[in-house]
């Protein structure tokens, strides 16, 4: 006879209480592991429970672009649409001008004002000059603008006629119109805004020309006569936000607009993969930070690895909604944790609130200002209470992009010691992106006869290769900038020249030397369109500036060449 016997968990706790206590044998041996582990050395293991915060706000009211002033309030375009949005006056294309003319003759006619129209049609001074669209580039394009302009007018020229008349029941063809004609022809021109806009006074731009860039600065209202400046000098484009922006030198501390006051619950940070802060919890693993890898100059990798598994329970957030188009500053931040007594009421005592000062003073007063982390370049070194400024500026979520209007490649040929501005595609006289895609045209051969060598200066290259020629900026300066020049391109020794917006043709063009690096740099221009926390619709044309990609196409340029040579060869 035999006997098996088998053992099986089981748990007589209903409530699993022993199976959470997780009780050890020698607990000695835990408390030693801690103490050699230096877990015991903590000056202060309490945590926080609530935290007062004061926070200085400064509003942001204007934006300086060039020599123009823009006004910021809750009406305002997004600061991407006032910063990249170009002064329409000489960007006003013929397309533009047809289709609005057309527009208020369609609206005429559907109020019954068909008279009004037929003037309009026949109004000399308002006739679309169909000479200024001619473009060998884009021929598509200049016969659709034909057939638009057989029944249409210019618009531009209509409205800079109301505009010099003082009104549109002042202008012709309106004078005496019923009331209903001027109102139909107001909403029009609001409707048309990007026309009327465009015949304002050029006032310059954000953009620029060299360095390819945006460079504009904001003010903040401090109530005070000195407003608090924040400038940015290099935006490229694209997207904007708080790092594009430094303190502008010289710039002090002025005197808050406002001030923020909370006093909240301290909240335990919580993130996707975060280590589990209770002793036998199963973590979940939704990002595994532990597996990121990262060379010697990757620092923001590997600080964000060692926040997340070293001290991402250690975090608390302290809740604060702060208005957008905002400078902020923390002026005052204290805690009351678990360690510090009450009064007789149950109340917090005075003296039980830690204050929390700024990481960025700790740095100054101990004079080891190494570590800066999202704040306002600058602001520290200028604050005496070295606090650091902290931006929202009133940005776009997302954008909706167009075609491509222009794209222009800036290579360095070293070869030829110049650089070489490759304009692929331009803006047409139809709105629309025109490539340049050509290939150069054939030199005809210099006649050679037997044993005669040629010499030929210079071969030519496509029509859309404007060579940036190295320019001394004065006479006795050893500094140099890159200078737009021309080269002869075919047969006909035509001069090759630029077509589109950024190279400015007919205008000098200056480029820094040190903005083209070894791989050269690609600008475009597009038109751009979002919506702005208010729910309206905003369109304009805006730039960018990046990196090129790939290799340098063969230019085939070459100087002082000897060719032809058809005979027996000497000797």
């Amino acid at each position: 006879m035999s006997s098996m016997y088998r053992l099986e968990a089981a748990s007589l706790d209903p409530e699993l209480s022993e199976g959470l206590a997780a009780r050890v044998a020698d607990p000695l041996w835990y408390l030693t592991r801690q103490w050699q582990a230096g877990e015991f050395r903590g000056e202060d293991a309490g945590t926080p429970l609530i935290a007062d915060l004061e926070i200085d706000v400064y509003e942001v009211t204007e934006v300086q672009t060039g020599r123009a002033r823009h006004a910021l309030d809750a009406s305002s375009p997004p600061l991407e649409a006032l910063v990249e949005q170009e002064h329409q006056a000489p960007r006003l294309t013929y397309r533009d001008r047809l289709e609005g003319a057309l527009t208020l003759l369609r609206r005429l006619t559907a109020s019954d004002f068909g008279d009004h129209a037929d003037a309009l049609r026949r109004d000399r001074g308002l006739r679309f000059r169909l000479s200024q669209t001619a473009d060998d580039g884009d021929p598509v394009g200049t016969r659709r603008l034909e057939v638009l302009a057989r029944n249409g007018f210019d618009a531009g020229r209509l409205i800079k006629r109301i505009l010099d008349s003082g009104g549109i029941d002042q202008a012709d063809p309106f004078k005496g119109a019923p009331t209903e004609v001027i109102a139909l022809v107001d909403a029009w021109m609001t409707a048309e805004g990007s026309l009327v806009q465009g015949l304002a006074r050029e006032t310059g731009s954000a953009w620029r020309d060299d360095r390819q860039e945006y460079r504009f600065r904001i003010e903040a209202d401090t109530g005070g006569s000195e407003p608090l400046r924040l400038q940015a000098p290099e935006y490229t484009g694209g997207r904007l936000d708080w790092y594009h922006f430094d303190l502008s030198k010289g710039e002090g501390r002025p005197k808050p607009s406002g001030r923020l006051r909370k006093r909240v619950l301290a909240t335990p940070l919580v993130f996707a993969g975060q280590p589990a802060q209770r002793f036998w919890e199963f973590e979940e693993g939704d990002a595994y930070f532990g597996g990121l890898a990262g060379g010697e100059g990757d620092l923001a990798r590997s600080v964000l690895a060692a926040y997340a598994a070293v001290a991402g329970d250690d975090w608390y957030v302290i809740p604060a909604e702060a208005p957008a188009n905002s400078i902020l500053r923390v002026a005052h931040l204290r805690v009351f944790d678990n360690f510090g007594p009450l009064d007789e009421k149950g109340g917090y005592e005075e003296d039980s609130w830690r204050p929390v000062p700024a990481t960025a003073k700790r740095d100054v007063d101990a004079g080891n200002r190494v570590w800066r982390w999202q704040e306002i370049a600058d602001s520290v070194e200028n604050d005496p209470e070295n606090t650091p400024l902290v931006f929202i500026p009133p940005v776009l979520a997302s954008t909706r992009h167009g075609p491509l209007l222009e794209e222009v490649r800036f290579r360095r040929d070293e070869g030829a010691n110049l650089v070489w501005a490759i304009e692929r595609t331009y803006q047409g006289v139809y709105r629309r992106g025109v490539g340049r895609h050509r290939p150069p045209e054939s030199v005809p051969p210099v006649p050679a006869t037997e044993g005669d060598w040629t010499y030929q200066l210079g071969t030519s290259v496509p029509a859309h290769w404007l060579p940036l020629v190295p320019v001394r900026i004065t006479g006795g300066s050893p500094q140099i900038v890159l200078r737009r020049g021309r080269m002869a391109i075919g047969a006909g020794q035509d001069e090759s020249e630029a077509r589109g917006v950024l190279l400015r043709p007919g205008r000098i063009f200056l480029l820094e030397e040190n903005e083209v690096p070894d791989g050269g740099i690609r600008s475009t221009r597009r038109y751009q369109m979002s919506r702005s926390a208010s729910g309206g619709v905003t369109l304009w044309a805006g730039r960018k500036k990046g990196p090129a990609s790939g290799p340098l196409p063969h230019s085939a340029l070459e100087f002082d060449a000897l060719k032809g040579w058809r005979g027996k060869p000497p000797g």
